[in-house]
């Protein structure tokens, strides 16, 4: 918004220099972007946030401008007459829709001389960043930006008939704007109209055949309160950002709504010549705001950390209009003045009082409080798992929720989970609900591939969706997904996830999953039941993600599927000073035994001293015999006492190979 100094001076008695009225402004919360030197003198220009619908005016600018410094506000004169004469030329006003226009107005003025308006009009006009056109419109712009309500001006001789109708717009009516445009209205839009149609779209602009022009003779001025948010949906849907819009979406001041009416016609007589008749018509009631908030000095100084008596916090309030309504023990109860819906709570005039007081004056303090220990010890899943993949060499990708239908059914997903589909989708491409993260990783890998990249590591955590038993369902999923790794890379990071979060986990093997091979992938399972899966990526799901020849492998977990509270109770041991000792053994097993059998059994013949066992390969071949598959485990030995010898560790594997023989039937592989 754009604010002449000189116009402002008008409306209190300062001799500050621009620099110090934007700094003040700025000070009370109203941005100053720019001064600049304009027709009149210097101008101000000014960033209005939504909720200051109130400063969008010279006068609500200079009432700002008043509490700093600790003047009185002089208003213009308007004249008011307190009723309207209803019967003057017999027009009659109906407003359709009362809650989308609760107040409508009307002031008729004869043998006006529509003509150029004088300098200092259009000069200040200019400064504001408004086309003067005529003295009419120039007139009402000029009591718009005065005092933030807008007016429109038609030519009475060209309304037919003698009524004006406030009402929505009917399918497929069209209107003739002012910028020349003809544009269709939506059913949903506010208009004026007569008896034949469209006058002007309430709130936004008018139309071109009611306007007022050289040969105009008689005018109905307009003055009305719109409903903000049906101008605010209007104007964007029609893509007509008008003066009037900007100030009516913001919520003008009830008040000024007659105020404004009758000074733009007292001066449009002065300055058009012309008969004000006597009196305005009407229709619905002007919006009354009569709100009360309670406050105390106590609840104003614990908020803002000061030492402000009730009776300063009085007299900031009473510069910015708020009247005490009344007064005991301390607790005062103010009345909201018209022009701020925007305050409706204690905190607002809180916000208020610091304004006025000067955020300048408000010590920086931190605030005292209690912390509780239960807050320290609730656990952030994510970040511990985000820790784990980065320590891997992942890195995280942010994918689109949206994903093709037909991808994933090509994959062969659609018989194990069942998407949501999008009834408007942006494109073919993207028609449904990612059902699982791995998809989206995919196309990141495919990305990073074309772009010459190679060792592809990523991870994401977000939403899924699905359908399950006829509900819609939303979960959290964390995945990852490396490109020619394979499954047991994949089982190793999946491991030290559950791992790191505590968490009682189990792996089954012969599950058959649509995304993973089925000899190179496993079931997670948290304390026995499904939490996500592992391995390899079957071939079809690859070349379906537009990717060939390499290998990926993955993992998805469902994060509600961790048990709360497991990683806050972690429990430490000292670091092994001593070295430790690692052996191989390579077995053949059935084919139906699986690797957490084997172990399993490995864990408990291995004796105290046994850290860690990890199977690092597996392949099946009728040379080591028809249902049998070879396996091989890395198993570390450590003693945290002191170094172990290799016949303490020889003992071990021997009494291992035993129990795997007795127990499973389980032979050493034969080089």
């Amino acid at each position: 918004m754009h604010v002449p100094i000189d116009w402002l001076k008008e409306y209190m008695d300062i001799e500050n220099m621009p620099d110090d009225i934007a700094e003040d402004l700025t000070l009370l919360g109203l941005e100053v972007e720019s001064i600049t030197e304009g027709n009149t003198g210097k101008v101000l220009e000014i960033e209005l946030t939504p909720n200051r619908g109130d400063c969008a005016s010279i006068i609500g600018i200079a009432r700002e401008l008043s509490v700093r410094y600790k003047c009185e506000m002089k208003y213009p004169d308007t004249g008011v007459c307190s009723s309207g004469d209803k019967t003057a030329n017999n027009y009659c006003i109906e407003i359709k829709n009362e809650k989308s226009c609760p107040y409508y107005s009307l002031k008729i003025i004869e043998n006006v001389n529509v003509a150029e308006s004088p300098i200092w009009l259009k000069k200040r006009l200019r400064d504001c960043g408004i086309r003067p056109l005529n003295n009419v419109v120039d007139i009402c712009n000029y009591i718009m930006v005065e005092t933030g309500q807008p007016l429109h001006a038609f030519d009475a001789d060209k309304i037919k008939g003698k009524e004006i109708w406030v009402r929505k717009a009917e399918r497929e009516e069209e209107l003739l704007f002012l910028d020349k445009k003809k544009r269709k209205l939506d059913p949903d839009d506010i208009i004026i109209a007569d008896r034949e149609g469209p006058l002007a779209l309430a709130g936004v602009m008018g139309g071109l055949d009611s306007a007022v022009s050289e040969n105009t003779e008689k005018v109905l001025l307009e003055s009305a309160f719109f409903n903000p948010k049906n101008i605010s949906r209007t104007q964007k849907r029609a893509g007509l950002n008008t003066e009037a819009s900007y100030r009516f979406s913001r919520n003008v001041d009830p008040e000024w709504v007659l105020r404004s009416l009758y000074r733009a016609a007292d001066m449009i007589v002065k300055e058009c010549g012309g008969k004000e008749i006597h009196g305005h018509l009407d229709a619905g009631g002007i919006p009354q705001r009569r709100k009360m908030i309670a406050l105390t000095a106590e609840r104003v100084n614990s908020v803002l950390g000061t030492r402000i008596s009730i009776d300063e916090i009085k007299e900031y309030l009473r510069l910015l209009e708020f009247s005490v309504y009344s007064e005991e023990k301390g607790r005062i109860t103010l009345n909201v003045p018209s022009h701020r819906p925007d305050v409706e709570r204690d905190i607002d005039l809180i916000e208020e009082v610091a304004r006025v007081y000067g955020y300048d004056k408000v010590d920086s303090s931190l605030p005292e409080t209690t912390i509780e220990a239960e807050f320290l010890n609730k656990p952030d899943n994510f970040s511990r798992i985000e820790e784990i993949l980065k320590a891997y060499g992942y890195s995280e990708s942010v994918t689109n929720t949206l994903i093709d239908k037909n991808m994933i059914k090509n994959m062969g997903i659609l018989k194990e989970v069942t998407p949501v589909s999008i009834s408007n989708p942006v494109n073919v491409k993207m028609n449904i609900l990612r059902p699982g993260l791995l998809f989206g990783l995919l196309q990141v890998a495919k990305y990073n591939i074309n772009q010459k990249q190679s060792g592809i590591r990523f991870y994401e955590r977000g939403p899924v969706f699905f359908l399950q038993d006829g509900e819609y369902k939303e979960k959290k999923q964390v995945a990852f997904l490396s490109q020619n790794e394979g499954f047991y890379h994949a089982k190793k990071t999946a491991i030290s996830l559950l791992k790191g979060m505590k968490q009682e986990y189990s792996f089954k093997y012969d599950a058959n999953t649509a995304l993973f091979d089925k000899e190179k992938s496993a079931v997670i399972e948290i304390e026995g039941v499904r939490a996500g899966e592992l391995g390899c990526l079957k071939e079809k799901v690859v070349s379906e993600a537009g990717l060939s020849e390499d290998n990926f492998a993955g993992c998805y977990i469902f994060m509600d599927s961790l048990k709360s509270g497991k990683s806050s109770d972690i429990k430490f041991r000292k670091w092994s000073q001593f070295p430790s000792i690692f052996r191989d053994i390579s077995v053949v097993a059935p084919v139906e035994l699986t690797h957490l059998d084997i172990y399993d059994t490995i864990k408990k013949a291995g004796g105290k001293h046994l850290k860690e066992v990890e199977m690092y390969d597996m392949f099946i071949d009728d040379k080591i015999g028809r249902g049998k598959k070879s396996m091989t485990f890395e198993i570390e030995f450590n003693n945290p006492e002191k170094t172990l010898c290799s016949e303490e560790v020889d003992r071990s594997i021997r009494k291992i190979i035993k129990m795997l023989e007795n127990e499973k039937g389980i032979t050493l592989r034969q080089k």
